[in-house]
């Protein structure tokens, strides 16, 4: 049997962690190269040298020219924090590497903050990843599905539009070989063919193919692209055309319902759908995954 590489690659693990992040020194080092790569440049003058002050867990830069201060953490989502980067560091370690999701009690416990500190850490690391995914753009063959989260059981059965409910599209890119590439998970307020071809628009390259099913909402996808819809009642060769999009949600659901159990649907879930986007783009190079979560951290606005 062959090992997958993707599924079994160890990534930033937290030996490998705690080695280049032992004191808060290494994690200003490595925040300072992200921020300013080629070094510090003045933001008023574009001066290229200053003056290091620390004070505590804190360090500011001067400019030697016109004697403007810049903190280290100054226009990144780290403003305003008092928490040590350490802090920060790990929390983005865990975010980013742990197999399934992590929710905020975790957090709280490997932290050692409170739970509304840990609430607010990763909210507003995942709604950063959330900006950094939403331009994502499929190309080729596609395979589109629509999907709902949250809802209510009645006798058993799930009613069409229950209270709660929320609906996401979401779609996956595969090569020629049928493998899974790139996906776009997208919270929509209802499936209609207006939100549909707004959503293709900013999602889809034209005249790509997409597989959906016979929904009325994706009829709009038969304008600009290589539309093949599919009956509901799928067997054999058409089911597999549909093996990964299947396969997506399934894991989504599992982990909604074996981590999270339950949160307000209709306002978290486009956070939460951004992250697992997020990190199942980055998922072919987690030692990158961590990396490019810290560029996104320091290009982002305080929140």
């Amino acid at each position: 049997m062959s090992i997958n590489q993707i599924q079994f690659q160890i990534g930033l693990s937290l030996v490998e962690f705690i080695k280049l992040f032992k004191t808060e020194k290494c994690c200003r080092n490595y925040l300072r190269h992200e921020k300013w790569p080629e070094g510090f440049c003045c933001r008023r003058c574009s001066y290229k040298c200053s003056s290091i002050q620390i004070k505590g867990i804190r360090e500011t830069h001067e400019c030697l020219n016109c004697f403007y201060k810049e903190s280290l953490l100054a226009h990144t989502l780290f403003e305003h924090s008092r928490l040590p980067l350490k802090v920060w560091f790990l929390a983005i370690q865990l975010l980013t590497q742990a197999k399934t999701c992590i929710s905020a009690m975790e957090l709280h416990r490997q932290l050692q903050v409170n739970i509304k500190t840990a609430q607010l850490i990763k909210h507003k690391l995942m709604q950063t990843l959330t900006e950094a995914e939403e331009k994502r753009v499929l190309h080729g063959r596609i395979e589109c599905d629509d999907a709902y989260l949250g809802g209510v059981l009645q006798r058993g059965k799930r009613v069409p539009h229950p209270e709660g409910k929320v609906p996401f599209l979401a779609a996956v890119q595969t090569d020629k070989a049928r493998h899974h590439q790139l996906i776009v998970l997208s919270q929509v307020n209802n499936l209609s063919r207006d939100e549909v071809t707004d959503w293709a628009k900013i999602h889809i390259e034209p005249q790509s193919l997409i597989l959906s099913n016979e929904l009325e909402c994706f009829k709009a996808l038969a304008v600009n692209y290589h539309h093949r819809p599919y009956s509901k009642k799928l067997h054999g060769k058409q089911l597999s055309e549909f093996k990964w999009i299947n396969t997506i949600l399934t894991n989504i659901k599992t982990a909604f319902s074996g981590t999270l159990h339950t949160f307000d649907f209709r306002k978290y879930s486009a956070r939460y759908l951004g992250h697992m986007q997020f990190r199942f783009n980055h998922r072919f190079d987690l030692k990158e995954c961590f990396s490019e979560v810290l560029k996104q951290v320091v290009l982002t606005k305080p929140k």
